[in-house]
């Protein structure tokens, strides 16, 4: 099996490539794979050889041809380098995004190389997974149930339009959904359920439940991620034709957590009648690590309690990303030819780009670029002169033409290397203004006039030789 790592995040990026897709919204990484393809359930995978700058692809023998693409993987030297992946996406939209890992020892080494087996992601529509927290916090995924499922394979795409995974309860894992009740029975229909349009779980889903004949249903699961706070929702829809003498109604129960036995759940009530979708949840709850709960009936309920599916995700506070980002990302987007230029990602998180570095503060600052004999030709890029945090830049041993651009929004600027370029014109007086300047190596380039009577006064280390 697949190890998924999968959660819901509000992306607000510039992001550079486009991809097509058979279903609108969705991307489907192949890492490793050199084509593209449909698999059995209609799902478009595309390489990702365009997408990511390094690593090396390799084969998997895998059994399952319609699990064709944890066949091969992409892996990445165990170095302090990183490797990102650049997706076209649609900002201010909520996506679900979806890692897999397929090891099987690749390497023949157990060296702990990083690798990618896929990489998806989903787009939701609408108000689908809003949080008022969404600003702050993503929603990761630790369980999404489905209740009275026939077998162990899970729902999905094209069942669920979303491409949702929902595990059956029936899976045999360690510390997942054990402690069942006695009298828990599965139930099933084949009559339509109407999902809503809120968060819409799949109809066959819903089809499905677990009933508690003896009054009752239990179940304790590890919470991956936990304790924190989470958003967790329940999925009932009366799928029994009830005598008209019978009820169902029943509470939830949850050790230490009296406020959630407060409500008590008549489903067809709420639902507003039989086959329907009623999904109570909570939109911030604090929950632990072993997570037991009980469906419990009332006594004045002739029928134990239904569940038929469940999801709960952790708030997982968001790292912003660094305050040079986006001018960064234009500077490295001139060179699109460049190694150099391809590292993709925040310039500064998790880990810096090769040739810069950042301060440590959660929002950091680009302080120093290196670029020296990197064979850059065109004129100095405006963006370095908006890096404000900028302490050091070395462009020195390129092929730099045109003036010296104005330096005077970077008054941290100590240390500037030009040397051995083919500069030209006069030195600006602007670099004069810069109060901590300490060094300005300039020679051996095509620089004329005069030096600016303020940069003549400072005490810093000045090479200037006129070819």
């Amino acid at each position: 099996m697949a190890s998924a790592a999968a959660l819901l995040l509000q992306l607000q990026l510039l992001l550079l490539l486009s991809l097509s897709a058979a279903q609108p919204g969705f991307i489907s990484l192949d890492c490793g794979g050199a084509d593209d393809y449909t698999d059995g359930i209609g799902i478009q995978w595309t390489s990702d050889a365009k997408l990511v700058f390094g690593g090396q692809a390799t084969n998997l023998p895998v059994q399952n041809q319609l699990q064709k693409q944890y066949s091969t993987l992409r892996y990445f030297p165990a170095d302090n380098s990183k490797y990102c992946y650049t997706m076209n996406v649609r900002t201010r939209t909520r996506y679900l995004v979806r890692a897999s890992f397929l090891y099987r020892n690749f390497d023949n080494s157990n060296t702990g190389q990083p690798f990618i087996s896929t990489l998806e992601l989903r787009q939701f529509n609408g108000s689908l997974y809003y949080t008022d927290y969404e600003a702050q916090f993503f929603l990761a995924l630790s369980a999404r149930i489905n209740f009275g499922a026939d077998g162990n394979k899970s729902v999905r795409y094209p069942d669920d339009p979303f491409d949702r995974i929902w595990e059956s309860d029936s899976l045999r894992r360690a510390n997942y959904l054990v402690d069942v009740a006695p009298g828990t029975e599965r139930i099933t229909t084949t009559k339509p359920v109407f999902v809503g349009t809120e968060l819409e779980p799949p109809e066959k889903v819903m089809q499905t439940a677990v009933v508690g004949q003896n009054g009752s249903l239990n179940y304790r699961l590890d919470l991956e991620g936990f304790p924190g706070n989470a958003w967790a929702v329940s999925y009932f829809a009366e799928i029994e034709d009830l005598a008209p003498d019978e009820t169902r109604k029943f509470k939830l129960v949850v050790p230490g957590m009296p406020l959630f036995s407060k409500p008590t759940v008549d489903v067809e009530e709420n639902a507003q009648g039989k086959y329907r979708l009623y999904q109570p949840g909570y939109t911030n709850v604090t929950l632990p690590f072993v997570f037991s709960f009980e469906f419990k009936k009332t006594n004045d309920s002739s029928k134990g309690p239904i569940l038929n599916a469940m999801e709960i995700y952790k708030h997982v506070q968001i790292t912003m990303g660094s305050q040079d980002a986006n001018t960064m990302s234009s500077l490295a987007s001139r060179y699109p030819q460049a190694g150099w230029a391809q590292e993709g990602g925040d310039p500064c998180l998790p880990v810096s780009w090769t040739w810069v570095q950042c301060s440590s503060e959660a929002a950091p600052r680009v302080l120093s670029i290196t670029l020296s004999e990197k064979n850059i030709t065109g004129s100095i890029p405006e963006e370095l002169t908006k890096l404000s945090a900028l302490v050091e830049l070395r462009l020195d041993g390129n092929s730099f033409s045109g003036g010296i651009p104005d330096f005077s929004g970077c008054r941290n600027l100590q240390y500037i290397h030009l040397e051995n370029n083919q500069l030209n014109g006069a030195l600006p007086s602007s670099l004069g203004e810069l109060p901590n300047l300490k060094e300005l190596y300039i020679q051996n380039n095509r620089l004329s006039g005069h030096i600016p009577r303020a940069l003549s006064k400072k005490s810093i280390i000045f090479k200037l030789v006129r070819q």
